[in-house]
């Protein structure tokens, strides 16, 4: 069996199979960095919405690596998500 590894073209391939034909069902939490490329490039909560039907997401004051960058304010989006 072929490893495959999650890339733009391979995730692409996969969401536009899956496009308008299966959402996620369980609650999503997006985290991203609020002056990273996501924010700048993308509508994070417009995309994510559209897939899944529980959505959760919101920008982080930090760069790439949220968790080392910001870990205060993304252990508190976490155990707010989780709590519920």
């Amino acid at each position: 069996m072929k490893n495959t590894r999650a890339a733009a073209t391979l995730d692409f391939q996969h969401d536009e199979a899956d496009r308008g034909q299966r959402r996620i069902s369980c609650p999503v939490l997006a985290l991203w960095s609020a002056t990273g490329a996501v924010a700048s490039w993308y509508d994070p909560v417009q995309i994510w919405r559209a897939w899944a039907d529980d959505f959760r997401g919101f920008p982080v004051s930090a760069g790439h690596f949220l968790p080392e960058e910001a870990p205060e304010e993304t252990t508190a989006h976490l155990l707010s998500f989780l709590a519920e």
